[in-house]
């Protein structure tokens, strides 16, 4: 069996399912798994090594002699786009509620600082408190656990906003509303996130994008020949 795009096989994606039958029906299994993206995150590595019955390793770059003569040379330019007054507003009071939200986790006892928390920090500290709940029933844990949802929910709202634009911002503050859940209505309550929401509506409504935008649509207008734009979110590809 191959298994294109193999670091999909985790949790209960199919290819676990099929991989796993496979494997105690055939009566000399043997798998052969492909990717371009294994990803950073070590333990999920380890659950598609797991998941796929891996046994050895192939890798290869573009600098590998078996590689190499089929790589096209590149040049990379980075185009420097600066954020509008209007950005720079709603990214300030993204980062107001983001770093109060840690502050009170602070306070609580859950993290030693307020700096350096990836989202896989977060991820992984929800984990653990989760677990815990399982077992204690300590007030400051479910405060903790709706804090660090709410947490994650406004650093992808700061991601939208820097990478992707009002567009795909506006659409999640959309979803946010919609959602019941008790962490998505502490957010929607902050008075920093009431202004977020107010700039963001008004944006939205006046057309008012990225300015990545215009810049690409500058260098498209100038540009002969066939070129691929990648992105993100399904959002800024609608875009």
């Amino acid at each position: 069996v191959i298994f294109d795009e193999c670091h999909r096989a985790v949790k209960d994606y199919s290819y676990v399912f099929i991989a796993k039958k496979y494997v105690d029906c055939a009566k000399n299994p043997r798998i052969l798994a492909l990717t371009a993206s294994p990803g950073g995150d070590k333990e999920i590595i380890d659950e598609v090594v797991k998941n796929l019955f891996i046994e050895a390793f192939e890798i290869r770059s573009e600098d590998d002699f078996d590689v190499k003569k089929y790589v096209q040379t590149k040049e990379i330019y980075w185009i420097r786009v600066p954020l509008s007054k209007n950005f720079e507003r709603i990214k300030s009071n993204l980062e107001s509620a983001y770093k109060s939200n840690l502050r009170i986790l602070k306070i609580l006892g859950i993290i030693n600082s307020v700096l350096g928390l990836s989202k896989k920090d977060l991820l992984r500290l929800r984990g653990s408190i989760s677990s815990k709940l399982s077992t204690e029933k300590d007030t400051r844990l479910y405060i903790a656990i709706s804090l660090i949802a709410g947490t994650i929910k406004l650093q992808y709202a700061l991601e939208l906003l820097q990478t992707q634009g009002i567009f795909p911002l506006y659409k999640y503050l959309e979803k946010l509303r919609k959602e019941h859940s008790k962490a998505a209505k502490n957010i929607l309550s902050l008075p920093e996130i009431q202004n977020v929401y107010a700039i963001t509506e008004w944006m939205y409504k006046n057309n008012m994008e990225h300015p990545k935008l215009e810049k690409l649509l500058e260098i498209l207008k100038d540009f002969d020949g066939k070129c691929i734009i990648f992105t993100q979110y399904r959002n800024t590809v609608d875009l």
